[in-house]
């Protein structure tokens, strides 16, 4: 899949009037059915799965246990603005870390699991901002920003503002379920951005040498877990 969504090709075939979204989901749909099958149903797994996407219509998350597996994936997966919401059955689905970032509370509550380990792949928060007050020029912004010998000021732009907006109360419950988790592993992989599918291997390689010492490390401690 990471193949496949890195190619340019298959980006540029999957773009769409921005009305909705910069992409149709359609390429982005036939990759994830590559994946796991276009008719694989997630209560027919080996493995017991779940994933979490969230309703628009009723701002709520949705636990997806049973139906199409790549249709949930896809849900769970929708940010804003990249794809368009799974539109079917009085729900408009969309990705699930809008409510619930880490589900780790969901896998021990509802799962039943009696280890829960909690990875945490997201960005870093910005906090030094610069203190404008209560007013702020856009020209005094452009000004300094052409200045060579000025300091350049940091400040939220308004499409940051709006992201951090949607991701604010998630954000307070992902610090929860990472301190209440088992294990909490958070690789150092967050200067990657959302597409860039084409760095998956370099990813996983940071993802592995991080990981790997700290689960070792744990399975030491709680012998049980593999037993």
């Amino acid at each position: 899949m990471a193949d496949k969504m890195s190619d340019k090709r298959e980006k540029l075939l999957d773009l769409t009037l921005p009305i909705v979204s910069y992409f149709n989901g359609d390429r982005f749909n036939k990759c994830i059915m590559d994946c796991v099958g276009a008719t694989t149903n997630i209560n027919s797994l080996i493995i017991n799965f779940f994933c979490v996407s969230t309703d628009l219509r009723t701002a709520q998350k949705v636990i997806h246990t049973k139906g199409l597996c790549w249709k949930y994936l896809r849900a769970s997966m929708s940010l804003h603005g990249y794809l368009p919401p799974i539109a079917e059955y009085g729900q408009l689905l969309v990705d699930g870390g809008y409510t619930n970032l880490i589900p780790g509370d969901i896998m021990l509550e509802q799962m039943n699991a009696k280890a829960v380990i909690c990875v945490d792949v997201s960005m870093e928060s910005v906090y030094d901002y610069y203190e404008y007050g209560t007013s702020l020029s856009g020209f005094s912004l452009l000004l300094n920003s052409l200045n060579p010998f000025a300091k350049t000021v940091r400040v939220l732009s308004m499409a940051e503002l709006s992201q951090k907006l949607i991701w604010v109360s998630s954000d307070n419950h992902r610090a929860e379920v990472m301190n209440a988790a088992d294990l909490s592993l958070t690789p150092p992989v967050s200067e990657y951005g959302v597409l860039e599918y084409d760095k998956f291997d370099e990813i996983v390689e940071k993802g592995y040498q991080y990981a790997l010492p700290r689960v070792d490390a744990f399975i030491k401690k709680n012998p049980w877990v593999v037993s």
